[in-house]
């Protein structure tokens, strides 16, 4: 049989395979299924200038605090309708340029859009959909979108509905994409997105841990490390010898006795953290289909976490962890402590854990989603013949 041809446009395409965005370990299982091409319209030259534009504003509205103030423009300028019109128009002017046959071209995510190769299947993946940013994090949105929210949704909802195929990493953005825009539910499919780490030996995974728990992020205030410090002064009273790790980035707040920031560290040292802990957490505020959660599932390590987007669906409450809907210190704290007293509970979390991790690893994921485009391609080469 001969593969078919896939084009992707992907706007934060990174030869880095571990880094957020990437999706390396989608191209590279699409590439076994498919003649691939990977396309990324925003080059060097747009990307800089880009970042040059957002550090000159960022130096102007707050010179004290242009580190912070610089990275929320670089998220703001995306979510501006002029950018989004922009893009569009760059990766249109890029597909028509391409030579040869295109079976189905796959767009990540919807900040561009509606893009046409007339001879093609559409499709495009997708995290999350800016209503649900609206509802959960508006600080990843312009401080001027109420004013461009109308034509905002608008682009978004075209780009939607000009596709043929959408997947969603969760069900949670299958129901935005079916509530917040009106896309028919037919062409919504779910397809989880795949953990990045070196899966570790089950043995390894299975073994015995300290009492220590961690938390893990960038972003600290969005991913909840204020709940988590103050909860975790909540359960050292009744757990004095308990350690907290926190690695991600730096922390701007003085750390509580017993817990220590080890900053940025590499993938390998993080999966050697998971395995020598009892216990994640992530009182997120909002997140979509958090990274860091499939690391510690693929580790054996179990979560206490809030009920943000899609997270449900990466722990599953009373089996790999908690889920709690809008987690305080002392909620946070209780259910902590609760699994941390009960080590049987605990292990067969863990247990749990080490059967889940195979929905998120990279072949099944791509297997998943490769089975999704070919049902889609063999409906319309059947409606083409007909």
């Amino acid at each position: 049989m001969t593969m078919r041809s896939l084009l992707v446009l992907d706007q934060w395409a990174s030869p880095d395979a571990t880094v957020g965005t990437s999706k390396n370990w989608l191209y590279e299982g699409l590439g076994r299924r498919f003649k691939m091409r990977l396309l990324n319209a925003d080059g060097a030259n747009v990307q800089t200038s880009r970042r040059l534009s957002s550090l000159s504003r960022a130096l102007l509205t707050n010179p004290l605090h242009w580190r912070e103030a610089y990275h929320h423009e670089l998220e703001w300028e995306s979510k501006r309708p002029a950018s989004f019109q922009k893009r569009t128009t760059r990766f249109q002017r890029a597909l028509n340029r391409l030579n040869g046959p295109v079976d189905a071209v796959l767009q990540i995510g919807c900040l561009f859009g509606p893009v046409c190769r007339t001879d093609a299947l559409h499709a495009s993946y997708h995290d999350q959909t800016v209503a649900m940013v609206e509802r959960g994090w508006r600080a990843w949105l312009p401080p001027e979108f109420h004013h461009m929210r109308d034509r905002w949704m608008e682009l978004e909802r075209n780009a939607l509905e000009s596709r043929d195929l959408i997947l969603t990493y969760s069900e949670a953005a299958k129901r935005s994409m079916i509530h917040d825009y009106g896309i028919d539910e037919c062409k919504v499919h779910v397809a989880p997105t795949a953990c990045k780490i070196v899966y570790p030996e089950e043995a390894a995974a299975r073994s015995p841990r300290p009492g220590r728990i961690v938390f893990a992020s960038t972003d600290f205030l969005r991913k909840g490390g204020d709940i988590v410090l103050k909860g975790f002064q909540i359960m050292r009273r009744s757990k004095p010898e308990l350690e907290l790790v926190l690695v991600g980035g730096a922390v701007n707040v003085s750390l509580p006795e017993g817990a220590r920031n080890l900053g940025m560290v590499p993938h390998e040292s993080l999966v050697k953290l998971f395995l020598n802990s009892s216990l994640i957490l992530h009182p997120a505020r909002h997140d979509a289909f958090p990274n860091v959660l499939k690391e510690a599932i693929a580790c054996g390590l179990p979560a206490v976490a809030s009920d943000s987007a899609g997270i449900p669906e990466i722990i599953h409450h009373g089996r790999t962890g908690i889920v709690l809907n809008q987690p305080t210190p002392e909620s946070l704290a209780d259910a902590s402590l609760e699994l941390l007293t009960d080590t049987d509970r605990l292990d067969g979390m863990r247990e749990a854990c080490i059967k889940d991790r195979e929905l998120f690893h990279p072949d099944s994921c791509v297997e998943r989603i490769c089975s999704i485009l070919d049902r889609s391609l063999d409906v319309r080469s059947k409606d083409i013949s007909i």
